[in-house]
């Protein structure tokens, strides 16, 4: 195993495994195993989020969260175990998870999705949950206009960052700050998507808007969650 021999990753690891998780965090988790090539790990994962399956096809759900994209980080782990393993229930699980995400999860009038079932906000980071399930999975295009929708309107060209939250209703920013995780969720999620589908986005690449999140100034990317006073979601 190489380096995952090293007993602080083992520990790390083993901290992990042992936490409650909330679906984006377990979607993060099997992100991990996979990433470290621990797939059995990771199949197992991918099971107890069809077990947390909500009936309208969001996986993962352990508390009835508002959060409408969070389950679909957990779909890289599940679109593993269709593809290991012939298990009719995990592959319509998947296919419950992605009619959510094209047909009936919320969303702006370009198709833009909203991050909480109960405001029309978008968020930085539906990148993340949503474009590395969406592109692999046969859905190049809607992953792309993801994000596009979301660089329109969080993308500020003067910092090169992105702001954590758009207001859809109010037409402006409701969190301005350059959160450092919420452009962490952009990068990765576009780069996971560029490793899972090589030739993402279809024809010409640079017709899609891409991330462009420059190195920033110093003092120009906030730590602190934009939603520190409530739980994430």
């Amino acid at each position: 195993m190489g380096e995952l021999d090293a007993p602080r990753v083992g520990r790390v690891l083993a901290a992990l495994l042992a936490m409650q998780r909330q679906s984006w965090e377990q979607g993060v988790t099997g992100h991990a195993l996979l990433d470290l090539g621990l797939e059995q790990q990771a199949v197992l994962l991918a099971d107890a989020a069809v077990t947390r399956q909500h009936p309208d096809g969001r996986l993962g759900d352990v508390s009835g969260e508002d959060g409408a994209v969070n389950g679909a980080a957990c779909g890289e782990a599940l679109r593993h175990a269709v593809r290991a393993h012939a298990d009719e229930r995990w592959a319509a699980a998947l296919d419950r998870q992605l009619d959510w995400l094209l047909t009936r999860a919320p969303r702006a009038g370009d198709g833009t999705l909203f991050h909480l079932l109960g405001n029309r906000q978008v968020w930085a980071d539906t990148v993340y949950m949503v474009v590395p399930l969406l592109a692999p999975c046969g859905h190049p295009g809607p992953a792309a206009a993801q994000v596009g929708g979301h660089r329109r309107r969080l993308y500020d060209e003067r910092s090169g960052l992105y702001a954590a939250r758009w207001d859809e209703d109010r037409a402006r920013l409701d969190h301005p700050q350059h959160w450092g995780t919420g452009n962490g969720w952009v990068v990765a999620g576009i780069a996971r998507a560029l490793r899972l589908r090589p030739d993402w986005p279809t024809g010409r690449r640079e017709d899609v808007p891409p991330a462009r999140v420059r190195r920033p100034a110093p003092g120009r990317v906030t730590a602190a969650h934009p939603a520190r006073s409530r739980p994430r979601t």
